[in-house]
Parts: structure tokens; sequence; C-alpha cells
């Protein structure tokens, strides 16, 4: 009877929605996209919608060596996450030896191409560090989206002390290297290092030692806040949600007593 008056009055529709809202609500994250000179081929639209977790407002940048100052795009000198607000985090990425941006894919037919379709690329005897600083969350996700070059040529990358090799994957769809030895690189086309904590992170991409005649490259990397627990305590926004929900309740309780 109570569910039933509840759902003609619309308040278990109001409890079910709040409810919804709260445990959908996207996870934050801040993407980086490496393009070609700020090429528009290999530059992510602000609305375009991609990434193994797929988000929009990807900070483009297009040179080989730089920092947040060369963030382009969606806000120059800033890092946004994907809410297009800044997110008070730096970066900074550095080759090790002769490097430069390339286009792989000059017409990219998907808008996973189009984030490939950028690189930095480093000569084969040095590496290319990017850093990420000032991380405004408590524990993350860190996605590396680099590729080897087909199968004559395979390169590792590592954050921490886990680093996995991969060669060149169709980019079509998402496939995730799994290997950690460099004599098995598989075809992958990005890198996950999961439950990552502490303010500051370098991912470091290279040739795998069994093929360096290979230009390690690198096209963007994403991190993704990692989900509150159950148990601790809710932001001030689904607070504010839930006592609407509570709300509408009690005020429902009171006009019933008073009929």
């Amino acid at each position: 009877m109570v569910l039933q008056c509840l759902k003609k009055h619309g308040i278990l529709s109001a409890v079910v929605f709040v409810a919804f809202a709260v445990g959908s609500a996207q996870a934050a994250s801040i993407g980086l996209n490496f393009t070609d000179n700020n090429n528009a081929a290999t530059t992510l639209p602000s609305a375009t919608s991609v990434g193994v977790v797929p988000q929009v407002n990807w900070n483009n940048t297009g040179v080989a060596a730089g920092n947040t100052s060369n963030i382009v795009s969606p806000v120059a000198g800033k890092l946004v996450n994907n809410a297009g607000v800044d997110s008070g985090a730096t970066v900074s990425w550095a080759p090790t030896a002769a490097s430069g941006t390339y286009t792989i894919t000059g017409s990219p037919s998907n808008a996973i191409e189009r984030l490939f379709s950028g690189i930095v690329f480093v000569n084969n005897a040095g590496v290319t560090n990017v850093t990420v600083s000032n991380i405004p969350y408590a524990s993350y996700d860190v996605y590396v989206y680099a590729s080897g070059n087909g199968t004559s040529g395979a390169e590792g990358v590592r954050v921490g002390s886990t680093t996995y090799y991969m060669w060149g994957a169709p980019l079509t769809s998402w496939t995730l290297a799994t290997s950690t030895n460099p004599a098995s690189p598989i075809a992958a086309n990005y890198s996950l290092f999961p439950g990552l904590s502490g303010n500051s992170f370098t991912a470091t991409v290279f040739a795998d030692p069994n093929y360096t005649t290979i230009n390690p490259m690198i096209s963007g990397l994403q991190i993704v806040q990692v989900a509150q627990p159950e148990n601790d305590i809710p932001e001030p926004a689904t607070m504010a949600l839930l006592g609407l929900g509570v709300a509408g309740l009690g005020g429902y309780v009171r006009r019933r007593r008073n009929a």
C-alpha cells in the first residue's frame, strides 16, 4: 500500500531517480592528446568522446617537448578535466634524444583513430617521459595510449615498477597490453596502470630492447578517478540530491497525516 501511494504521488520515482543519479555519476578524468604540430586531423574537438573510459574535453598539444603552457585547447595553458574545468594538474614531457611529432593517420575514420593519429616520437636510443603533477584525485587509474610499429617494432610503456610491451594493433577497438616480457610483446594499443595514488606519476615510453630500430611513440594518456568507496563521506552535491528525495518523502507523509 505504501509503495502504491508513493508511486501514485511521484515520490517513488523521485527517490529512484535520486538513487540512480547518485550511482551513475561519471568519474572525473583528465585526457591528454598529442597532436602533430596542432594539425586539425590529429586534434580532438572538445565534444569528441573517446578513450577506454569515454570522455570529452581532451587537452591537445602539438610540440615534441613541453609542459602545461603548450596546451592549446580546450583551454590554452590549462589541463582541464572531462567537465572542461581547470583540474589544477600540470604536465611536462621530455624526450631524451632527437624527437618530433608526426601524423599516423591523416584522415581518421573514427574517434579511436583520431586519438592515435598524432604522436610524439623519440629516436630509438632515447625515451619519452611524461610527468603529471598536482593530480586532484586520491586514487586513480592511468591509461597510456601508445602502440608499437606493426610487427616490425615493439615498444615498452612503464609507470612505476610496471612495464608492458606491445606491437602495433588495429585502431578500430581497444586492445589492452598484458605482456611484461620484452621477448614476447603482444598486439595492443593501450596500457593500464590501476589504483595509483600520490599527486604525481611519470609514464615512460621506450624501444623494446629486442627491437631497438623502432622510434617509440605515444599518442596520449588519460587519468581516471577511482570511484569513491560506499562508506566514504558523500560529496555535498550527493547529499543535496538525497536531501531532496527525503524532503519530498517527508512532505508526503505529513500531508497524509493531516488529511
